[in-house]
């Protein structure tokens, strides 16, 4: 993953620009062309800041346990705000961490996106 978020299974730092100064709130929301991995994302709390997340215009990787859903939840979140959101959407137990954690940021970028820490 050349030219990327991730070096050996790690996210890099400070591969992101600060905003430009304004006088305006709104623009610091903009989340056009980022991507954003969200766990719980199948219903509740991490389904609503999944679909908040892609109303600011970021792709979304929605991750779930058990949740079958979410796959559907996915399709209507990318219809309804025109952005990438990964479906189907990637289940992960994430006490299973460490064995899946490249393959699943390599699904994550692969999906919707250059993923940023």
């Amino acid at each position: 993953m050349a030219d990327s978020a991730m070096s050996l299974g790690q996210f890099t730092h400070d591969n992101t620009e600060a905003p430009t100064y304004t006088d305006r709130v709104l623009p610091l929301f903009n989340l056009y062309g980022r991507t954003a991995i969200v766990s719980g994302a199948g219903a509740g709390i991490g389904l609503a800041v999944a679909e908040a997340l892609a109303e600011a215009g970021a792709n979304v990787a929605m991750w779930y346990n058990t949740n079958k859903k979410a796959d559907q939840e996915a399709r209507r979140i990318a219809e309804v705000y025109g952005v990438k959101c990964m479906s189907p959407s990637f289940q992960a137990v994430l006490s299973q961490w460490p064995p899946i954690r490249c393959s699943a940021f390599s699904s994550a970028s692969d999906s919707c996106g250059q993923l940023h820490s």
